[in-house]
C-alpha cells in the first residue's frame, strides 16, 4: 500500500455558472498521482484555484467534470451523505478562515469530528486533550474560541482536522497567521505525522513549507492550472 496513490485525479475540473456570462474556470484539467505518506505543497497566486482544489480533494465539492480516485474509490460523483462519511473517516481539513463554531469550547470545536461515531467520552478526552498540549493549547481547552486569538483558532482548527486520525490532511495556509516559531514546531507535528504514514496536501506561501523537509514534492497553480515545480 505504501507505494500506491492514495489521491488521483484526471482532467479534474470545477468551472462555476457554466455557460453563464460570468462563468469562471476556477480549476481546469488538473491530473495528481499522491503517493501514501507523501507531502506535496501547492503554492500559487490568490484567485489561482488552490482552494477550489482542495475543496474538491476534500470531498467538499465535486468536480464539474474529470475523475478524483481517493483511497482507492472514484468519490468523484458520490451522493453527499457518503461523501460526508468518507471525509470525516478519512480525511482532516484545516480551512483558511478556521470553520470554528462560535459560542462552543476549544475542547468542544476539537471533539466535534468525533460525535458522531459514538465513541466512549474517554477516548474523545484523550485524544482531545493530547492533541491540546501537542499544540500548545491545553491552557485555553474550556475557553470559548470566540475569545482567542487568530493564532489560536489556528491551532484549534489543526487539532480539529487531526482528531479523527485521518489518512489525509489537506490545510490550507496553515500557518498564515501564526508567529515563525510556532509555525516551525506545527510543521515538525506534521512531519512527525507524516513519517507514521499521514499523506499531507497543503497550500501555502510560506517559505518555510518550501524548504521544509518532508515536502517531496511542489505544485505551482495559475489561472486553474496546476503544474509541477522543480528547484532550480
Amino acid at each position: 500500500m505504501a507505494n500506491e496513490n492514495i489521491i488521483r485525479t484526471d482532467r479534474l475540473c470545477k468551472i462555476f455558472n457554466p455557460g453563464a456570462h460570468n462563468e469562471v474556470e476556477a480549476v481546469l484539467d488538473v491530473d495528481l498521482a499522491l503517493p501514501q505518506a507523501s507531502a506535496t505543497l501547492i503554492k500559487g497566486p490568490s484567485g489561482s484555484g488552490k482552494t477550489t482544489l482542495l475543496t474538491m480533494l476534500g470531498c467538499l465539492a465535486k468536480p464539474t467534470s474529470g475523475q478524483y480516485t481517493c483511497l482507492g474509490e472514484a468519490v468523484s460523483h458520490w451522493p453527499e451523505k457518503f461523501l460526508t462519511r468518507f471525509r470525516r473517516r478519512h480525511i482532516g481539513i484545516v480551512f483558511q478562515n478556521f470553520n470554528l463554531i462560535s459560542g462552543l469550547s476549544v475542547f468542544e470545536n476539537i471533539a466535534l469530528p468525533l460525535y458522531p461515531d459514538g465513541l466512549p467520552f474517554a477516548t474523545v478526552k484523550e485524544r482531545v486533550e493530547q492533541l491540546a498540549r501537542d499544540l500548545k493549547m491545553d491552557h485555553r481547552l474550556y475557553f470559548k474560541v470566540d475569545t482567542l486569538s487568530g493564532g489560536e483558532m489556528q491551532r484549534v482548527a489543526i487539532a480539529r482536522a487531526l482528531v479523527n486520525q485521518p489518512q489525509i490532511l489537506i490545510a490550507d495556509e496553515p500557518t498564515a497567521h501564526i508567529d515563525s516559531t510556532l509555525a516551525k514546531e506545527i510543521l515538525e507535528l506534521f512531519h512527525s505525522l507524516n513519517k507514521k504514514g499521514l499523506t499531507l496536501l497543503i497550500a501555502s506561501h510560506d517559505p518555510l513549507l518550501e524548504t521544509h523537509p518532508m515536502i517531496d514534492r511542489t505544485y505551482c497553480m495559475r489561472d486553474g492550472r496546476l503544474r509541477e515545480h522543480h528547484a532550480e
